[in-house]
């Protein structure tokens, strides 16, 4: 990081070589500074885009391919041919949680007593 005449502050990149005289001691050096602040800024954005990716990434597990489920009791084959219920089959494969409840149409059918209006 070098200072400009202005003050404001830059990065740079220095190239340093030897300056020798006819007998081949150095009796100098050459300095080449070159303004490299936007690389500097474009590398830190990239780092960052890595480290958002990253942290999704680490937050989502998919789930793909075939899900063997049975039609009457909603039970998934898992990989060594057990059946279990669909909760634990997510829980084990995801990082999903679970909040259950009873939907509008089961509502009408498992209590008829509570439901609204009857």
């Amino acid at each position: 990081v070098r200072v400009r005449k202005d003050g404001s502050l830059i990065d740079v990149s220095l190239t340093i070589s030897p300056v020798r005289n006819t007998n081949g001691q150095i009796i100098a050096a050459s300095t080449i500074a070159r303004d490299i602040t936007e690389r500097k800024r474009v590398e830190d954005d990239r780092k960052r885009m890595i480290e958002q990716l990253n942290k999704a990434l680490s937050q989502v597990r998919t789930l793909s391919g075939l899900l063997p489920i049975c039609a009457a009791c909603k039970r998934i084959r898992d990989g060594g041919g057990y059946w279990q219920q669909i909760e634990a089959f997510l829980r084990a494969n995801s990082k999903a949680q679970f909040s259950h409840s009873i939907c509008p149409e089961c509502l009408v059918q498992l209590y008829p007593e509570y439901t609204p209006g009857k």
